[in-house]
C-alpha cells in the first residue's frame, strides 16, 4: 500500500519516478546505436551512386570531345581541362568520397583514336583514381573507395564498379 502511495502523486496521478527516466533514456541510446550504422550505410551508398553519375557525365564528355575532334580523346594529362568545357561544371569533377577531384584518365588513352581501340566493351578510359584535377594513371592508380571497389568507364560508354582485389575483365591497353 505504502509503495502504491509513494507512486501516486497527490492527486491519484502516477508520478515518474527516477527509474522511468532511466529506461527511456536506455531505449532512446539503443534506438541511436542500431540508427547510425543504418544512415552510414545510406550515406556511403549516397556517395558511390553520385560518383557513378559524375563519372557517367564525364564518359559522355569525354566521347562528346573525341566527336568534335576527329575521334581522337584528350591527352592524359589535360583531359579534365579539355572536358570541362563539355561536362559543363567542375563538380563533375568530384568524387563525393575524395573531394576534390576523385577521378583518373587511362594513360594508355592518351590521345587515341576511339576506333582504333579493337575493345569497347573492355577498354578502360576513366576510373576512381587520384584527387587531384588532370590525374592519369594505370591499375596502380586505381582508388577502391566505394563498398571496397572502384567504378571504371568503359571506352563504350558503360560504367562498371569492380570489386577490390578481385580479377576483372576490363583492359588497360587496347
Amino acid at each position: 500500500m505504502r509503495e502504491e502511495q509513494a507512486a501516486q502523486g497527490r492527486d491519484g496521478t502516477r508520478r515518474w519516478r527516477r527509474w522511468d527516466t532511466v529506461i527511456v533514456v536506455a531505449f532512446v541510446c539503443v534506438l541511436i546505436g542500431l540508427a547510425v550504422p543504418v544512415m552510414l550505410r545510406a550515406r556511403t551508398k549516397a556517395h558511390a551512386l553520385f560518383c557513378r553519375r559524375n563519372l557517367e557525365q564525364l564518359g559522355m564528355s569525354l566521347a562528346m570531345y573525341a566527336s568534335e575532334h576527329d575521334g581522337y580523346l584528350p591527352p592524359a594529362a589535360r583531359w579534365s581541362d579539355c572536358t570541362l568545357p563539355i561536362a559543363g561544371a567542375r563538380h563533375f569533377s568530384d568524387c563525393p568520397a575524395a573531394k576534390p577531384g576523385g577521378f583518373a584518365m587511362n594513360q594508355a588513352a592518351s590521345g587515341l583514336k576511339l576506333e582504333d581501340i579493337p575493345d569497347h566493351d573492355h577498354f578502360i578510359l576513366l576510373f576512381d583514381g587520384d584527387s587531384e584535377w588532370n590525374a592519369s594513371g594505370g591499375a596502380e592508380s586505381v582508388q577502391y573507395r566505394h563498398h571496397d571497389g572502384a567504378h571504371f568507364v568503359l571506352a563504350n560508354g558503360a560504367i562498371q564498379w569492380v570489386e577490390s582485389g578481385g580479377p576483372h575483365p576490363y583492359a588497360w591497353e587496347p
